[in-house]
């Protein structure tokens, strides 16, 4: 097996991380959902309906906490809504793995 170059070994347990929390389609759909642009909960879930996709509203808010627990996601609350912005520097390691990977 070949080894993974230098700036990948330091960072297997995050990009593994990263690559597990990634497994479930309702999560990537909520990173390329806030990718277009932040959104607060209730309109992201009328967007993942649209997609044909339909959390109920507890199982959406466990998807962003673990999103933001992540940090791939914040949160900043205006008046009575909370809206969540993808944080695109945090994909960085796991996007650069993928790159390496793909250009071997």
């Amino acid at each position: 097996m070949k080894r993974l170059a230098a700036p990948f070994q330091r960072e297997t347990a995050t990009i593994a991380a990263l690559a597990k929390l990634l497994t479930d389609p309702t999560r990537l759909q909520i990173i390329a959902l806030l990718a277009e642009a932040p959104d607060y909960q209730k309109q992201l879930a009328a967007r993942l309906v649209e997609l044909g996709a339909a959390p109920r509203q507890s199982t959406l808010s466990h998807h962003l906490r673990a999103l933001g627990d992540a940090g791939l996601v914040t949160q900043r609350k205006f008046g009575q809504r909370v809206y969540y912005r993808l944080t695109p520097a945090a994909l960085a390691p796991l996007a650069g793995f993928l790159r390496g990977v793909a250009d071997a």
